[in-house]
């Protein structure tokens, strides 16, 4: 079973999720097209990107979104990319291209209402494919 996730730099355990991390992962399959990520002919909504975002108050809640998964909906498809904020007010630029599919972004958010318009972050993530078994057999 693979997902292709993508993840920031923060590592996560997947133990206590019950996975268990297997060998021989192939390269993740996504590409850039128009300065925009693509995986499986789809272009990855930008709110995948602002879930990893660091929030005002310094709280750092998602550390990996699974953008594809064999056996669940990932971000890619999903209802609402963005859960809790308005996808259409977020949008990202890739500023960097790191070694091992890592990349540097800039992510932001427009705000309708308060005294800040827009707040933006860097970040950087990385895109990989975990290949991974449920413990049990599953």
């Amino acid at each position: 079973m693979q997902r292709l996730i993508l993840a920031s730099t923060v590592a996560a355990s997947l133990a206590g999720c019950g996975l268990q991390a297997t060998h021989s992962v192939p390269a993740p399959d996504y590409t850039i097209e128009h300065d925009q990520f693509v995986s499986q002919n789809e272009v990855i909504p930008a709110g995948c990107f602002a879930q990893l975002v660091t929030n005002l108050n310094g709280d750092n809640t998602t550390a990996a979104v699974f953008i594809e998964s064999a056996n669940s909906r990932g971000c890619n498809n999903a209802n609402y990319p963005y859960p809790g904020g308005d996808e259409t007010q977020i949008s990202y630029s890739i500023e960097k291209i790191l070694p091992d599919h890592n990349y540097q972004l800039k992510v932001c958010e427009t705000r309708d209402e308060g005294s800040i318009a827009a707040v933006c972050d860097q970040i950087v993530v990385q895109f990989t494919n975990l290949d991974y078994q449920l413990v049990g057999g599953g």
